[in-house]
């Protein structure tokens, strides 16, 4: 008889995820994919559930270029806080100038950059998160003995 475990990893965060372009930017999402599930996140499909987003951005063509940035704009003023990769990594300086609130830029085929900054910014998110939850705490548990 098998026994059924329960996976007790525990989740690292919530990533989205966006791919854009050829076949060769799909074998880099996938690369990115499985590092993060094998990392412990967890990929969801939305941006409100994710606590960070990877645009995989298209910069063959002029038309491609313009569906990468309009998709980084679309996950900032969604959730904020964006990760891109990619061709039109290439061009950081103009991913930068139109959405300066991107986190990262990194070039094309950088699976492990990928995937060791969004482990970093999910850090740096989550004590921000606990920093502030601690900072919750103290002013409430003040107000209690102030009243």
């Amino acid at each position: 008889m098998i026994e059924k475990t329960e996976n007790t990893k525990a989740s690292n965060g919530k990533v989205g995820f966006i791919s854009l372009g050829c076949p060769k930017a799909l074998v880099d999402s996938e690369r990115i994919l499985t590092q993060l599930r094998l990392d412990g996140y967890d990929v969801v499909p939305t941006y409100k559930d994710a606590d960070i987003v990877v645009v995989n951005t298209c910069g063959f063509i002029d038309a491609a270029k313009q569906e990468s940035l309009d998709a980084i704009g679309e996950a900032i003023s969604e959730n904020g806080k964006v990760i891109v990769t990619g061709c039109m990594g290439l061009e950081a300086d103009k991913i930068r100038e139109t959405h300066p609130g991107v986190l990262v830029v990194s070039n094309l085929h950088a699976c492990e950059e990928v995937v060791r900054c969004t482990g970093f910014w999910q850090e740096r998110l989550t004590k921000t998160k606990m920093q502030a939850l601690s900072q919750l705490r103290v002013e409430s548990n003040w107000s209690k003995t102030t009243a």
